[in-house]
């Protein structure tokens, strides 16, 4: 009785062993697939920023009249 249990429990760690090095290869993707998007996201958007902030110099600089 006691070695079937001792087997039983030693087929669940088995089990559980699989089922976390699955789990953790997946989690591992899922990862860094979400930070390859987040910097693609970043640069996206400090590319935007800057357009933005270049095109509002622009038209401050031609609203302001030139000196002569």
């Amino acid at each position: 009785m006691e070695a079937n249990i001792k087997r039983d429990i030693k087929e669940l760690e088995i089990r559980l062993e699989a089922r976390i090095t699955t789990e953790s290869a997946t989690l591992r993707k899922e990862i860094a697939e979400t930070k390859a998007d987040l910097i693609k996201w970043m640069v996206g958007l400090a590319v935007a920023q800057l357009s933005l902030v270049g095109g509002l110099l622009l038209a401050i600089l031609r609203a302001i009249p030139a000196a002569h």
